[in-house]
């Protein structure tokens, strides 16, 4: 029998060669194909909450005592930044803190989040820049009236309801939050992708007081001028509709003294 040529046993070896890559690939695609693509997906997808509006607190009238503003938080990512000389003076033509900027570079930090919260306007001409990272925030913002602050209550810097009615109304006010997922590339930013997909947020309900505020506007000035003149330790005011019981101001005022003694 004559022995296969040299030839001959390479041909061979790369049938066999090509063979192997084929099952290999037809594994891969066919058997694991299901697998591969789902951790693709975890690798370049990312999903991130969507806070959900919180809802209006507003006067008998309609007035808007209390409402969500959404607003911009800034952060630098410092390695993803190519010139930070020009980012710098964006940020400063955006009014934004550059000084913030200085010194976390001179402590070498990484990753910057820049104090205070902007407008999407004023974000605008710096959103494009490599290194800058936006991230929507929902704002609360309350009334001028130091008593209608009272009576509402007010939330912590992570939205969570602290007193008042903000607290007792939680459940009403807060709403769902919705959840997007967004495509990234090897630096971690986000691009536009079709295979995303966004679960809109649910706002919170509108609830309407029976505190009039016009009315509790001049019962808080009232009581302020009748404590001063009496030089009261502080008093209150209660005006409520007598047919149903319904309040529609709700006053206090107590001096500077007496609230350190009832501290004590």
């Amino acid at each position: 029998m004559k022995a296969p040529t040299r030839v001959a046993v390479i041909h061979a070896f790369f049938v066999l060669f090509a063979i192997a890559l084929v099952a290999r690939a037809a594994k891969v695609q066919v058997v694991e194909g299901k697998q591969w693509v789902a951790r693709g997906k975890r690798q370049h997808f990312f999903a991130s909450a969507l806070s959900a509006p919180r809802g209006q607190i507003l006067d008998a009238s309609g007035n808007t005592l209390v409402e969500s503003r959404e607003m911009t938080r800034v952060a630098l990512a410092l390695p993803e930044v190519r010139d930070t000389a020009f980012v710098i003076k964006a940020l400063r033509r955006a009014r934004l803190d550059a000084a913030a900027v200085h010194a976390a570079i001179d402590r070498r930090r990484r990753w910057i989040d820049l104090p205070g919260l902007y407008s999407a306007s004023d974000v605008a001409s710096i959103s494009k820049l490599n290194g800058v990272h936006l991230t929507p925030v929902l704002q609360r913002v309350y009334g001028n009236s130091d008593g209608i602050k009272r009576i509402v209550g007010s939330l912590d810097v992570r939205g969570n309801a602290l007193d008042g009615l903000e607290l007792a109304l939680d459940s009403i006010l807060r709403g769902d939050s919705g959840r997007v997922s967004l495509a990234r590339d090897n630096n971690g930013r986000a691009l536009d992708s079709p295979d995303g997909w966004t679960e809109q947020p649910k706002p919170g309900s509108t609830v309407m007081l029976t505190i009039n505020n016009t009315l509790q506007d001049i019962c808080e000035r009232e009581l302020s001028i009748a404590v001063d003149s009496l030089k009261a330790d502080g008093g209150d005011i209660v005006v409520m509709n007598p047919h149903t019981g319904e309040i529609l101001a709700l006053a206090s005022n107590r001096s500077q003294s007496h609230s350190s003694q009832a501290r004590r």
